[in-house]
């Protein structure tokens, strides 16, 4: 996917009749490093690929993001599947700085257009993820709602998760646009009538911080 620049995604907002503007957060506002980052010198891991199939047979893998599962938990499920020479605190250590920093073209139009749009954030993620990019950003006193999966009880794509957002803004779909890394999110968010734009996660990479 080719690199777009702020000035399209301001473009892409100010194009449409929309009220609400919904941002993902990993991949979109924060950067986050690749699974594999997770292996350091001391242990091994497959591809990023590879890493990706095993998760999605781990149940915990998902619970951690749908609240069902504690970190402890998780943790010990990925160290046990993948065979870690770690401890549980190591490895959750390790894990929650996969979120490596804010995106500043992504942060650049949150602010811009903050106060002109109703901001949320709607994301995959975990507590111990959202902790950490609350330590680094300003994020959580940014947006007017937060739709976080681990809290709501469910992940995107499933249109649950669209709808409640809808449900809780008491809003109409087209009065929405979404911003998510990922083409299957927003087609889910199209599909019930969404404004939604794919973000390119490399596209704000090589700019400095």
């Amino acid at each position: 996917m080719k690199a777009m620049s702020y000035e399209y995604y301001l473009k892409a907002v100010e194009k449409y009749d929309v009220e609400v503007v919904v941002f993902d957060l990993g991949g979109v506002l924060v950067e986050v490093a690749p699974p594999t980052a997770l292996a350091a010198d001391d242990c091994y891991l497959p591809d990023a690929e590879g890493i990706t199939k095993i998760c999605a047979e781990i149940p915990e893998v998902k619970g951690f993001e749908t609240g069902d599962t504690s970190a402890e938990e998780f943790a010990r499920a990925v160290i046990d599947n993948f065979d870690l020479p770690l401890t549980v605190t190591e490895f959750l250590g390790r894990y929650k700085e996969l979120i490596r920093r804010e995106i500043p073209m992504m942060k650049r139009l949150v602010e811009e257009i903050a106060g002109r749009y109703r901001l949320c954030c709607l994301s995959n993620t975990n507590p111990l993820h959202w902790a950490r990019v609350c330590e680094m950003t300003n994020y959580g006193e940014l947006f007017d709602n937060l739709f976080l999966s681990y809290e709501l009880g469910v992940v995107k794509p499933d249109s649950r998760i669209f709808r409640r957002v809808l449900n809780e803004l008491d809003v109409s779909p087209e009065k929405v646009m979404f911003f998510d890394d990922k083409e299957e999110n927003v087609e889910a968010a199209r599909h019930l009538g969404f404004c939604g734009v794919v973000v390119n996660p490399a596209a704000d990479t090589a700019m400095p911080v």
